[in-house]
């Protein structure tokens, strides 16, 4: 998982990796991304960024584990509006709707891709 290094450098640019990682998987399977695009984008050196990860799979798994607990938050934000005699397709199709409209998670804008799905 992400090393600890990455937990103690300035928000701001844990944001800026953060934004960085999730473009570049979203627009790239992990077998096609490449850091180099990554730290042009989170403007850091590719040095720093192997502080940060011990390489670009753990990169994705940390990334992978945000999203997913953005995901979970965004359900249980649900929880109030849909029943719990809702089938669980009728959630899957509002927290669908959530996400497609976009969602923000602790100041970030998760990217929506559409058409042929997230990898």
């Amino acid at each position: 998982m992400v090393l600890s290094t990455f937990n103690h450098i300035a928000v701001d640019k844990q944001t800026r990796v953060r934004n960085a990682l999730l473009h570049e998987f979203v627009e790239h399977p992990l077998a096609e991304a490449q850091v180099a695009r990554i730290v042009q984008e989170a403007e850091i050196a590719r040095g720093a960024f192997y502080k940060y990860f011990t390489d670009l799979t753990d990169a994705y798994n940390y990334t992978f584990a945000f999203v997913m607990g953005a995901v979970h938050q965004a359900s249980r934000n649900l929880r109030g509006v849909v029943r719990p005699t809702t089938t669980l397709s009728r959630f899957d199709a509002s927290l669908m709707r959530l996400i497609n409209r976009g969602f923000a998670i602790r100041g970030h804008v998760l990217p929506v891709r559409r058409g042929r799905g997230w990898c």
